[in-house]
């Protein structure tokens, strides 16, 4: 389904010269289901870059470390010294200016690693469908970076059970944070596409192979 509401005007990529890649922006609210789309098309062949796992990266650097620490307390690191993400996650969002520290801290270098990260796919030679996992894709103003981009959705009680099922918390912790986050009606006006995450994961896995097939074809095509 495609947005009939153009919503928020968004830069185009403008690949450069022997640029072989078709860069499908994924994005959605948390407990959507932008993972299973993500690998329905890496099974077909595309190459996936995700802003999770580039966090992670981030939150690993000693520099970026010792700017938490000093911003939010030792109790932002586990046992192990490393980032506690979970107990970042709950400093961090307890008021608007400890989130604003946070961001400050980590995106820039978050950003700039995930530019990185596309860039060194281009430098290895792939040729196809890259897909950008990426929850804040439309905070990021990321769609410039892409050729399109798809939109997951799903209803807030469906993706509060599931985030909470999935992580192990509470609904109520759960249902905090997906209100922190951006409304799925703002997400789809940046969209090109949205893919609607309803019944069961099968129905689901189902509609989200088949858009994967459609993605991976229209890189095919655009990429002749």
């Amino acid at each position: 389904m495609k947005s009939t509401d153009p919503g928020p005007p968004r830069a185009r990529r403008h690949p450069p010269a022997g640029d072989r890649r078709f860069v499908v922006g994924v994005t959605g609210g948390l407990g959507a289901g932008k993972s299973t789309l993500v690998d329905c098309c890496v099974r077909r062949g595309a190459a996936a870059v995700s802003a999770d796992a580039v966090g992670h990266q981030v939150l690993g650097d000693p520099a970026v470390r010792a700017e938490l620490v000093a911003a939010f307390g030792p109790g932002v690191l586990a046992a192990d010294g490393a980032v506690d993400r979970e107990q970042l996650g709950r400093l961090a969002f307890v008021r608007p200016e400890s989130a604003r520290t946070l961001n400050a801290i980590s995106h820039p270098r978050l950003l700039r690693r995930l530019a990185e990260t596309l860039e060194e796919v281009a430098a290895e030679g792939f040729e196809g469908l890259v897909v950008l996992e990426a929850a804040l894709l439309v905070e990021w103003d990321l769609g410039g970076w892409c050729d399109l981009v798809v939109c997951v959705v799903a209803r807030p009680e469906t993706r509060a059970a599931r985030a909470a099922d999935a992580r192990g918390w509470t609904l109520e912790e759960a249902r905090r944070r997906i209100e922190r986050q951006l409304p799925d009606e703002t997400r789809v006006r940046y969209a090109d596409r949205v893919l609607e995450n309803r019944g069961t994961y099968e129905e689901f896995r189902r509609h989200a192979d088949a858009l994967a097939g459609e993605l991976v074809e229209l890189a095919r095509r655009r990429l002749r």
